[in-house]
């Protein structure tokens, strides 16, 4: 089954951001049903009886989005054209004609409430949100009198966002941020100590709840008016002190600490020397909440000054330890390489008596020092972790990274030595199978083409089963490979086989059925046409009794009238698991994509990999491929990559792999949006086309998927006898895969994607390359061959 994707994939956009899920009682007293003349005319709050055809179905997965009703087609159009106004006008001029009634009437009010708020008109939309909240019957009213309290508060109409956001229960994931909305339109209105009490009480039912520092801060500000007594202040100063030591990079910290000194200048000696002091273990915390906040530089500083306070006596001493770990761990980030080995080195000293830290702290050191050229180093250090903790989970991972250090120090005897060795010493380890790997490749680099069978047969005697995505398939592909070098080949074409039946899409799938298309093309294709009937029929999903609780229907209801972020919060409220909820998961996932959140979807599929991934995508398991490589803005994407030339398969491989198909992502590296694009590059491919590149165009779809296209066919076009190399240079750039190539012929592909010598690089380059075929069996079978078969050789 393939789900269906509509005008709804866009509607997502309309989705607020309401913060967390935590909550606390409304205050008493307070009437939740919004005042009779906020309804428009025509509107009536008593529930009138539902039309038969717009009754809920028992399956979810047939729930409508709203939009894709054909009565609210000019809504939909209009939408689709960025003209929010309209559509929102679209949809009151669709209720004035087909008179919708009782929940069907509440869903197009919200929407056109939604798309008008949109538009930006707040005070335009809180009447239409009071209209949808009005209807009784209607499970998502609560939601609307958020909404409702939202706009109102937006448009500056206080009071009337008090009464909604107070009438809100508290049983709901939006609760917390309704009494935040509830406090801050308290204050803003005048009633600051209202407000207050509202705020306090958030702080008892989450201590570190949503936008607490904020709200401690505010809270002891209000406490220091004027002359706070002594009770006060050092109420005010508890609140204040958590945010200066527990969110010293956020927004309120500042504010907290000039408050803090306040708080103190009101308080007797005692009680002001207790509240200022700040004990080694604080200071510690406080420096890794500056460092998890993105305060590189401070965090550094801040753990310098730790050390330097502390007596020589406490030089090794386990605060000496943790602070210099914490140290090194910003230092390494910060692009000084020797910087950061040097304070790896200073972290050693200082935990050699603990040992829990110490082999920490000489991997990472090892690691860093490597990065800084020490090489030398970087290899006693590696060989310290093996001799000193060899059942450690380290010691294996040391002994494959020691070994490429002698490769490349030019010992090759010592190299070979030591991942010869790997499985008689770490048997158990992860890194068995890579590191003799590692070792068949130099052989095969060698043409050593028995030693390198032989070591490829040991790892699958050790790991029949290799580790799943980019590994799993290799050893048996090479094994392959390799005997047909040898003059085996029949055997060769046996081993290909089996990967292709055992691996299906993972990369070494595609390299195998690449290489027995070569061979055979009508055998190769007839192959995988076999496989797809070896599935079962069926279905993943179920509909078992967590589905038929409340906070499931609304999460239907929500995504129905184009809230995903807030029907997650509700699925989430349901507390399922991956071991005991599998069938209602796959049931979820596909309930995302059929409203268009493929994103969510996407996530869903993504974690329950392992259940899908060694089945062909046919019978029972064409869904859950379908949701871990979905159709993201299919219009966009067919009408860009048609534009430029390049199979959709391709583009959309590349948005898999690089943001999920999260439009708003931005990288450490500032890549923006669904293809992960800088500024100058896309300036580069937007100043003939007349697009805008900065940052937040980059954010839009039809700009970056735009952009992303036509930079995947210019790199494609460059390396014209082997497009698929488009592929590493949209990663590292097209001078390193010229680099990498270095005029040295026809080289084995397969061989020279595995010596990519930048990590990152050649994992994308695998993943991309995967997630391609399966989009192109998925969605463009009828050219399957021509864009997933890969070339035997490449060459500059």
């Amino acid at each position: 089954m393939q789900p269906k994707f509509t005008l709804f994939a866009a509607w997502i956009a309309l989705s607020w951001c309401y913060g967390c899920g935590c909550g606390a009682r409304p205050g008493p007293g307070l009437d939740p049903a919004p005042a009779a003349s906020s309804v428009p005319a025509g509107d009536s709050a008593v529930a009138a009886p539902a039309d038969a055809s717009v009754q809920e179905s028992n399956d979810p997965l047939q729930a409508r989005p709203v939009l894709d009703d054909p009565r609210l087609a000019q809504a939909a159009s209009s939408f689709a054209a960025g003209d929010y106004r309209a559509a929102s006008a679209a949809v009151g001029a669709a209720v004035d004609q087909h008179k919708p009634v009782d929940v069907e009437l509440a869903r197009w009010r919200y929407v056109q409430a939604l798309l008008l708020n949109k538009a930006g008109d707040a005070a335009g939309a809180a009447p239409l949100f009071d209209a949808a909240a009005s209807i009784a019957t209607w499970q998502l009213a609560p939601y609307a009198r958020f909404a409702a309290a939202r706009s109102h508060a937006a448009a500056g109409r206080h009071a009337e966002a008090v009464q909604r956001a107070a009438s809100v229960p508290d049983d709901l994931p939006i609760s917390a941020s309704a009494r935040l909305l509830q406090a801050d339109s308290l204050d803003a209105s005048g009633a600051t100590p209202a407000a207050v009490e509202v705020w306090k009480a958030l702080l008892r039912a989450k201590r570190r709840g949503p936008r607490w520092a904020e709200i401690s801060t505010r809270i002891a500000e209000f406490l220091l008016r004027g002359e706070a007594d002594a009770a006060q202040a050092r109420e005010a100063g508890e609140l204040v002190r958590a945010v200066t030591l527990e969110a010293p990079a956020s927004t309120s910290a500042k504010k907290a600490k000039e408050l803090l000194a306040r708080a103190a200048a009101k308080l007797p000696d005692d009680q002001r020397a207790a509240i200022e002091r700040v004990n080694p273990d604080e200071r510690l915390a406080q420096t890794q909440a500056l460092a998890d906040g993105g305060r590189r530089d401070e965090a550094i500083k801040a753990a310098g000054r730790i050390l330097d306070d502390l007596e020589a006596s406490q030089r090794t001493s386990r605060m000496a330890c943790d602070a210099a770990v914490l140290k090194a761990t910003a230092a390494s980030k910060g692009g000084k390489k020797a910087i950061g080995a040097d304070a790896w080195n200073d972290a050693i000293q200082r935990c050699e008596p603990h040992k829990g830290q110490l082999v920490n702290a000489l991997f990472q050191g090892a690691k860093q020092t490597m990065a800084a050229g020490r090489t030398p180093d970087a290899g006693r250090l590696y060989g310290r972790v093996e001799a000193e903790f060899p059942s450690h989970s380290y010691a294996d991972d040391a002994r494959l990274r020691g070994a490429r250090i002698a490769r490349l120090m030019g010992d090759e005897a010592r190299f070979v030595q030591m991942l010869t060795k790997m499985p008689d010493d770490y048997p158990q380890g992860d890194m068995l199978e890579d590191g003799l790997f590692e070792l068949a490749l130099h052989q095969m680099d060698h043409q050593q083409w028995a030693p390198a069978l032989a070591t490829l047969e040991r790892s699958l005697a050790l790991r029949p089963v290799e580790k799943p995505y980019f590994v799993a398939g290799r050893a048996r592909y090479f094994a392959a490979r390799v005997k047909g070098m040898l003059g085996r080949a029949q055997e060769q074409v046996q081993g290909l086989q089996q990967v292709v039946r055992e691996q299906p899409f993972s990369y070494y799938m595609v390299q195998a059925w690449s290489r027995l298309a070569a061979i055979d093309e009508k055998g190769a294709l007839d192959l995988l046409k076999l496989r797809e009937t070896q599935e079962e029929a069926g279905s993943l999903m179920a509909a078992g009794s967590e589905l038929q609780r409340p906070a499931f229907s609304r999460a239907v209801e929500l995504l129905r009238v184009g809230e995903p972020a807030l029907a997650r919060d509700e699925i989430l409220s349901l507390g399922l698991s991956s071991d005991g909820n599998g069938p209602a998961l796959w049931t979820i996932g596909a309930l995302y994509a059929r409203a268009g959140a493929l994103d969510l979807a996407f996530r869903v599929a993504r974690a329950r990999h392992g259940e899908f991934g060694g089945h062909f995508p046919s019978g029972r398991y064409r869904l859950a491929w379908e949701l871990a490589y979905p159709r993201a803005y299919p219009a966009i994407v067919d009408r860009e990559a048609g534009r430029a030339g390049l199979p959709i398969s391709v583009g959309y491989g590349i948005m898999r792999e690089e943001s999920a198909f999260d439009a708003d992502v931005v990288s450490s590296a500032n890549a923006y949006g669904l293809m992960q694009l800088i500024v100058p590059t896309a300036k580069t491919v937007a100043t003939p086309l007349g697009l805008p590149y900065d940052g937040e165009s980059l954010k839009r779809p039809e700009v970056n998927i735009t952009l992303g296209c036509r930079l995947l066919a210019s790199l494609r076009s460059s390396f014209a006898s082997a497009p698929v190399l488009a592929i590493p240079s949209y990663n590292a750039g097209p001078g390193a895969t010229h680099k990498w190539l270095d005029n040295r012929g026809a080289v084995d592909f397969d061989l020279w994607v595995e010596q990519i010598p930048y990590e990152e690089t050649r994992n994308y380059t695998k993943r991309v390359t995967s997630s391609v075929a399966v989009y192109a069996w998925l969605y463009e079978l009828d050219r399957f061959d021509a864009i997933a078969r890969l070339p035997l050789q490449v060459r500059d």
